[in-house]
């Protein structure tokens, strides 16, 4: 079975989709998203963002810490 859309068309539908669908999978409902305006979505993009930036942070910190403890450092 092969689908209808060209590999361009389907860069395009997802590069359309993208943003809302990035939104959802991090937990913003699917009803917030859909009757968002596009600053609106800009502020949820950015909030999801910083989050990650912080997870990212949190983990970064927790590796080095147990490198360091791996690696005789203090416990």
């Amino acid at each position: 079975m092969q689908g209808a859309y060209s590999q361009a068309q389907v860069k395009r539908k997802a590069d359309a989709l993208e943003r809302q669908l990035r939104l959802v999978m991090h937990g913003i409902p699917i009803e917030l998203v859909d009757h968002a305006t596009s600053d609106q979505l800009s502020v949820m993009e950015e909030i999801v963002n910083r989050d990650l930036e912080s997870q990212f942070k949190i983990k970064e910190a927790a590796t080095s810490n147990g490198i360091g403890i791996a690696f005789g450092g203090k416990k």
